[in-house]
């Protein structure tokens, strides 16, 4: 994907380098805009080559651009009220049919084209010798000399069929004499003012951008799809204290590495958890780390004197089973019938004298006066079966304190353990989730997002990393500076505030009757960013739903594959995911398109691929670009970028009901392949 062809253009009349927006042509042209013309072929050409050059922080693409040694053959003038014109051709060989944005770049003689006196034309070249009407184009990063341009690049939408070749003139004049100034009613409008960005896209769509948020608003026949996060960047930050993390997505790895992947026994299953999946089990099975957190500097080696440990569990049943610990529906231990006894954490069925219904029963092994022994946290029904519960045990031995939050509730005891010295030793015993290998004693439900560390954390840490147990900062729009406004396109530059080390910068384009807008994204972090520990998102699409009924009819269509039912979220996607609202007469497309990425000192950096989840949770659907990286950035700071070219779609698709489900596949395909690849550029002979 990020591989890049350079070759250098060389060529006595016309120099011409082209540039992908996604798809941009940058002439540079040497002899430009006589008024002769004659004969020329396709068939007798010369391969001038391609270069790259940097727009913002990104080298696009390239296409192949020729040389034409002879004269096109047209003897025909558009409008003899302009004297110079400079023609290119178009060539379609992907099979697809082409609409979307064209950069191209000109250079001009002295004295040869007055200011506001340019006119794009197309011309049909197949036998009929009809020209258009004057095409929307805007033109800017211009170059101007006393009235006259003598640089400028124009942009415009290229409508150029499978297959073939479409064919454009560039005219202008010396004067502007019997010119008179046009206005293309484009019905496009681009506003900032205040710190809002509103822009209108005709009839597709309106999007809003706010600093102080993100991108607020996309909304298509009057349905805001965007959430006042979407589109922001985020972080996820990993603390040198927590050993253990399992998020159970669809694996029973650990996510700090610092445990061999967990061994299930009996069968769990993965299901729907507090955060993507969790792991159920049925009051028989449990999964288990043999390495069981006792290594140096774990929370559970011989020696220790702190830990916590939270978990989200859902109790589908609370049994009355026990260990000789007197500990009910056990989800965590560190316990087995061979070795000794760490600790266990259950909750109680309320069948035993004193344990009450729905509190959480703790058993702690510690060496010490009296240490080895139980309590019980909270007042019944506090942990509700058949629903999410937040449970934290956070433990010191040095001031025997043992302190539990259920839910948003804290319970604390300094007495049961104060004759505590340290941990005692359980050498052999695995860490389990799910049961105690004591005297077998299981928990029936779901459980998720379990972490372990190897300190007494304090109540704002807990609370901090409760979801996922790390720090997780999303960042929102510092500054918005405009670049271009006009009536084909509009461009600016987006700041964000940080997120943790994390930098981001955008330059976002918005065109006239196009229902796809560019983001160019650009993130750095300050530090070395270590994928097997830190967790980044390049990108919320934060889509809201909730305003579209029938969620189980609408269709992902991602990567070459269609799913029906948004709620059956929970998979990964590449190159793009978008929400087709199938049933609707609407038929809506909501999306988010990966043209590329790539680093920007391939020397020192390395990415191989970037990939997101997708997740559903009422009514929103979240796409994550980057919660699946391998970014090596080196040692960090803003010389080490990543750099990502993202296409957000928001149009109609499929109106006419006319394409089956292979075709709504290959629709999508192929206007990612657009993204992607560009068109042949042929320049003639003035």
């Amino acid at each position: 994907m990020n591989t890049k062809l350079r070759q250098k253009i060389t060529t006595l009349a016309i120099l011409l380098i082209v540039f992908a927006i996604p798809i941009s042509f940058s002439i540079f042209n040497l002899n430009s805009g006589v008024s002769t013309i004659s004969n020329g072929s396709l068939t007798d050409r010369e391969l001038v080559g391609d270069e790259t050059n940097e727009f913002g922080n990104f080298e696009p693409k390239s296409s192949d651009v020729y040389h034409i040694g002879d004269k096109y053959d047209l003897s025909i003038w558009w409008n003899k009220t302009y004297r110079y014109r400079i023609g290119f051709v178009l060539e379609e060989t992907e099979g697809i049919d082409r609409y979307q944005p064209i950069d191209v770049y000109f250079t001009f003689r002295d004295n040869e084209h007055y200011e506001n006196t340019e006119r794009l034309i197309s011309f049909n070249a197949t036998g009929n010798d009809e020209w258009s009407d004057p095409i929307p184009m805007q033109m800017w990063n211009t170059t101007e000399v006393g009235g006259y341009i003598t640089a400028c690049t124009i942009t415009f939408i290229a409508n150029v069929s499978a297959n073939s070749n479409k064919t454009y003139f560039l005219y202008y004049n010396e004067n502007n004499e019997g010119i008179e100034q046009i206005s293309y009613n484009t019905n496009f409008s681009s506003d900032y003012s205040s710190g809002t960005l509103t822009v209108t896209v005709g009839t597709e769509y309106k999007a809003v951008l706010k600093t102080g948020l993100a991108s607020t608003q996309l909304v298509r026949q009057g349905i805001d799809f965007h959430m006042d996060d979407a589109l922001s960047p985020e972080k996820e930050l990993s603390d040198p204290r927590l050993k253990f993390l399992a998020h159970f997505e669809n694996s029973y790895s650990d996510s700090t590495d610092n445990e061999p992947d967990g061994t299930p026994t009996g069968g769990p299953s993965f299901s729907n958890g507090k955060v993507r999946s969790g792991i159920e089990f049925d009051g028989t099975n449990f999964v288990s780390y043999a390495n069981g957190l006792q290594d140096a500097e774990d929370p559970f080696d011989d020696g220790s004197t702190e830990f916590t440990l939270t978990a989200w569990v859902k109790p589908d049943v609370l049994t009355n089973a026990r260990s000789n610990h007197y500990t009910q529906n056990v989800f965590a231990a560190k316990a087995s019938d061979p070795y000794n006894d760490n600790f266990e954490i259950g909750i109680n069925s309320g069948s035993l004298s004193g344990q009450a219904q729905g509190t959480v029963h703790v058993y702690i092994d510690c060496t010490g006066s009296g240490a080895d022994t139980y309590a019980n946290f909270g007042n019944t029904g506090d942990v509700v079966v058949g629903e999410w519960n937040f449970i934290a045990v956070r433990f010191n031995a040095d001031t025997g304190a043992c302190d539990v939050r259920i839910n948003d509730v804290w319970y604390y005891n300094t007495w049961t353990w104060s004759g505590a010295v340290d941990l005692d030793q359980a050498e052999g015993s695995p860490f389990t989730i799910g049961a105690t290998e004591h005297i077998n004693t299981y928990f029936d439900g779901v459980i998720d997002e379990v972490a372990v560390y190897n300190e007494y954390l304090n109540k704002d840490d807990i609370e901090d990393y409760k979801l996922g147990s790390m720090p997780s900062t999303i960042q929102s729009i510092s500054t918005i500076d405009e670049l271009e406004n006009g009536e084909v396109f509009s461009r600016y530059k987006i700041d964000w505030n940080p997120a943790f080390d994390m930098y981001t910068s955008d330059i976002c384009t918005f065109y006239y009757d196009y229902n796809l807008w560019s983001i160019k994204r650009s993130i750095y972090f300050e530090n070395e960013f270590n994928y097997t520990t830190d967790s980044m998102f390049a990108l919320n699409t934060n889509y809201n739903f909730t305003g579209v009924s029938d969620h189980s009819e609408l269709l992902y269509v991602f990567d070459g594959n269609l799913q029906k039912d948004i709620t059956s979220a929970g998979f990964v996607a590449e190159n793009y995911t978008v929400i087709h609202n199938a049933p609707d007469t609407s038929k809506d497309a909501i999306g988010m398109f990966i043209a590329d990425f790539e680093v920007s000192d391939p020397a020192h950096m390395s990415i191989s691929y970037l990939r997101g989840d997708i997740l559903y949770d009422s009514g929103v659907v979240q796409f994550l670009p980057g919660s699946n990286n391998d970014l090596d950035n080196s040692v960090g700071n803003s010389s080490y970028k990543l750099n990502i070219d993202f296409w957000e779609l928001a149009g109609s698709v499929n109106t006419s009901g006319s394409l089956d489900n292979t075709g709504v596949i290959n629709y999508f395909d192929s206007m990612l392949l657009t993204l992607r690849e560009e068109t042949n550029v042929y320049i003639y002979e003035q």
